[in-house]
């Protein structure tokens, strides 16, 4: 049984497809926060992104192949998938994932939120972006090169709440913190558009990934449902 009080990571994101800056990432939060259990949680659609470009179940299969390669390693983190938004089937609003997540895993359990930079960059797009730390803390990863230009007011909200990593991990709630270099320069738009030109994108999916991708002519053809 998972306590109370053992850090939950959670990584959220379209993983369309999911690659190996995504993978790097997550296992490198898990490993820094001393996380007992680490979720993917794909969305449905992001308010802000127009379509998805596979459906649910494909999504869902590419996810689970990463968290049984997951599984194998030996870590003390155990990696599940997380369907709540796509069982929702409308467009995902994060700060409804984290309300719900913290009702039911209790008041003091610290729970993560894991993000990529691209996520932060735009976050003030997000709908009440400002009440994400009222139920989790947040984790960017960043990726190699400049720091990402944020607006004024999205700094001055950040800057009360900036913790350690460590620090994430000793309470509910409320911090802010980086991971340098943690996601690698890698795209899933990039992905997406070699392999719609015939391209293998060599080294930047996991090997079970890419080889379902291919089998399953994935990313060539739109999808036809977005049902599960």
């Amino acid at each position: 049984m998972t306590s109370s009080k053992s850090p939950l990571l959670v990584y959220g994101g379209s993983f369309d497809p999911i690659h190996n800056g995504h993978l790097a990432a997550f296992w490198q939060a898990a490993a820094a926060l001393g996380a007992v259990e680490a979720r993917l949680l794909p969305c449905f659609i992001s308010p802000l992104k127009e379509r998805v470009f596979s459906t649910p179940a494909q999504r869902c299969q590419l996810l689970q192949l990463v968290v049984d390669a997951l599984n194998t390693r030996s870590s003390g983190t155990q990696f599940s998938l997380d369907l709540r938004e796509l069982a929702v089937a409308e467009p995902s609003f994060t700060w409804r994932t984290l309300a719900a997540l913290r009702a039911e895993e209790g008041a003091f359990r610290p729970i993560i939120w894991l993000m990529g930079m691209d996520a932060w960059q735009h976050l003030t797009q997000w709908q009440h972006w400002q009440q994400l730390t009222d139920y989790a803390h947040l984790l960017i990863a960043l990726r190699p090169g400049p720091k990402p230009s944020l607006s004024a007011e999205q700094l001055a909200w950040a800057a009360p709440r900036i913790r350690t990593t460590t620090e994430l991990s000793q309470s509910p709630a409320g911090g802010i913190s980086q991971m340098n270099n943690a996601e690698l320069a890698i795209a899933a738009s990039d992905i997406r558009q070699q392999i719609t030109q015939g391209l293998r994108p060599v080294g930047l999916l996991p090997e079970a990934v890419e080889q379902w991708i291919f089998q399953h002519n994935l990313y060539v053809n739109p999808p036809q449902t977005d049902t599960l």
